[in-house]
C-alpha cells in the first residue's frame, strides 16, 4: 500500500513511506485513546496479528480514511468511529467506502491510560 496525503491508499510503501503512515495512524490511536507511543503502537500491531493484515497496509487504510471522520465529532463520537475504522481496516481497499453501523469486532483497550483517560 502506498499512502497518498490526499487519502488514497494503493500500492506498495517504500520504508519511509511506511514508517510515516504508521507514525499518522499511531499520533490517532494514541489522540483517541489517551494512551503514548508505545502503547499505540501495540495496539496498532496486536490488531495487524489478529486480523493477519500487514502493519503497513493496516496503518495505510487508517490514515487513508481518517480525513473522512471529521474534525466536529465530539470526543466520544470520534473514538466511536475510530475504534469503527480499527475494526474494518483491515478489509479496506482503496476504493471500498468508510466503513458503516454495525457490529465492531475490535476492542478497545479497557485498561492503562486509556480507562482513565475514557473514564474522566
Amino acid at each position: 500500500m502506498s499512502y497518498h496525503g490526499d487519502g488514497a491508499a494503493t500500492g506498495d510503501l517504500d520504508p519511509v513511506a511506511a514508517r510515516a503512515v504508521i507514525e499518522q495512524a499511531k499520533g490517532a490511536v494514541m489522540l483517541v485513546y489517551g494512551v503514548d507511543a508505545d502503547e499505540a503502537f501495540t495496539l496498532l500491531r496486536v490488531r495487524s496479528q489478529e486480523t493477519n493484515t500487514k502493519l503497513r497496509v493496516l496503518a495505510a487504510n487508517v490514515a487513508a480514511e481518517l480525513p473522512s471522520i471529521g474534525v466536529r465529532a465530539v470526543p466520544g463520537e470520534l473514538r466511536t468511529r475510530v475504534t469503527r475504522l480499527l475494526s474494518t481496516a483491515h478489509e479496506q481497499t482503496g476504493d471500498d467506502p468508510p466503513p458503516g453501523e454495525g457490529h465492531l469486532p475490535f476492542h478497545p483497550p479497557t485498561s492503562g491510560a486509556a480507562a482513565r483517560t475514557r473514564d474522566s
